[in-house]
């Protein structure tokens, strides 16, 4: 096995047993050292491979929801949701997500350890909340623009809100059992209504 091939099996080895680790104890209680040994490397073999601990997390979390995110972001460029009104696509935006996240329980689990973490470090996503936000921003633009949103609207505010209700209802209503769904009937249907109510406050 050449040189590059075995740092990289042992860099997905680190990645792989991080992600185990923040699972069952959290990001903020797992020591580096704790990650290794689940790896079954010693810590200076890990640091061979990431900086340090905030460079693991976010390069290890990263890389687990990137397959999602890139889901995601076929879906926003496909001609369906384009062909749809701004309303619409608010939508139909959260409605994706939201499916998302109920076909991988992790991303909740690992997602709401993030934000935890990231709050104490005072580390943002600055990349992926600004792209967020800019797209929220299109699409309630878009909303005013064809109509079907009330133009009399503050964006940046909807946008803020919109964002932090919809990351505090996932945290507040997710089970986390294992392989079983994320989200019950009960869950579900709190989001539909939810999202009516918000959808209606939208409209023109």
């Amino acid at each position: 096995m050449n040189k590059e091939k075995q740092r990289e099996e042992n860099r997905q080895r680190v990645i792989q047993a991080s992600l185990k680790c923040f699972k069952e104890k959290s990001i903020e209680k797992t020591a580096l050292k704790e990650i290794a040994e689940e790896a079954d490397l010693s810590l200076r073999s890990l640091h061979r491979y990431f900086i340090d601990k905030n460079d693991l997390i976010i390069q290890s979390i990263s890389e687990y929801m990137k397959p999602s995110y890139e889901s995601l972001l076929l879906y926003i460029q496909s001609s369906d949701f384009q062909n749809l009104s701004g309303l619409e696509q608010c939508a139909a935006y959260f409605r994706k997500i939201f499916m998302i996240l109920n076909e991988d329980p992790n991303l909740v689990i690992l997602g709401t350890e993030y934000q935890l973490y990231l709050w104490h470090t005072r580390s943002p996503l600055e990349s992926t909340t600004a792209a967020i936000k800019k797209l929220l921003t299109e699409i309630l633009t878009k909303g005013i623009n064809d109509g079907t949103i009330r133009p009399n609207i503050n964006v940046n505010l909807i946008v803020e809100t919109m964002i932090r209700k919809f990351k505090g209802f996932i945290q507040s209503v997710s089970s986390f059992t294992g392989e079983d769904a994320i989200f019950d009937e009960l869950s579900t249907q709190c989001f539909d209504q939810g999202l009516e109510i918000f959808i209606f406050y939208l409209k023109k």
